[in-house]
């Protein structure tokens, strides 16, 4: 399944947001530099849906807050 993500970096909180049935709002701690926003976002997307790391795979939106991931069940 693919879901929208838009990911807030440097947040005091770590919290996942439902919007809608495939649109999320991921709130984590980490700064986005060298990638480790995104990282963060697939550990917590991981959590989230309980499902390993790698079945959890960043589409779209590299570089951006607003993000697309595919999460294999």
């Amino acid at each position: 399944m693919f879901i929208k993500v838009r990911v807030i970096p440097n947040s005091r909180k770590k919290a996942i947001i439902k919007k809608a049935e495939d649109n999320f709002e991921l709130k984590i701690k980490e700064k986005a530099i060298m990638g480790r926003a995104n990282v963060a976002a697939i550990e917590a997307l991981s959590d989230y849906f309980k499902v390993l790391k790698s079945k959890i795979r960043l589409v779209r939106g590299h570089h951006k807050k607003n993000k697309v991931f595919e999460v294999k069940k």
